[in-house]
């Protein structure tokens, strides 16, 4: 047999829009990640070891982190509008889903850190 692996083949580049989707998707990831942690993190009920500092410090890098994302998100938005018909339509998608993705972060964010404000 010969011939080359259907892997060999070269990726074709990226579109910007396809970078831009990318790099969010992977800082939603991210986030999603940070999100668990702090919800970890929030949920312990030590007297002696009250992770205080470290809750603040995260929630502050989360709240930055959310708000690049946002802005990320806003210019692939302007992105979304170049190409024809069939492209438009799937940049549509991609960008709902990559919302729907910081939106569940933020409600994720928001449950992790209700109970420790109720007990305060």
């Amino acid at each position: 047999l010969q011939g080359s692996a259907p892997g060999c083949r070269s990726r074709p580049a990226k579109s910007p829009f396809g970078a831009g989707a990318l790099r969010v998707g992977r800082a939603l990831f991210e986030l999603e990640g940070r999100a668990a942690h702090l919800s970890r993190l929030a949920s312990r009920s030590s007297l002696f070891d009250d992770p205080a500092q470290e809750i603040a410090e995260l929630s502050a890098l989360i709240k930055g982190q959310m708000g690049s994302i946002g802005n990320a998100l806003g210019q692939l938005d302007g992105a979304a509008a170049r190409g024809g018909a069939q492209q438009r339509a799937h940049a549509e998608a991609v960008l709902t889903s990559l919302r729907a993705g910081l939106v569940g972060a933020s409600a994720q964010v928001q449950r992790a850190t209700m109970p420790r404000t109720s007990r305060a």
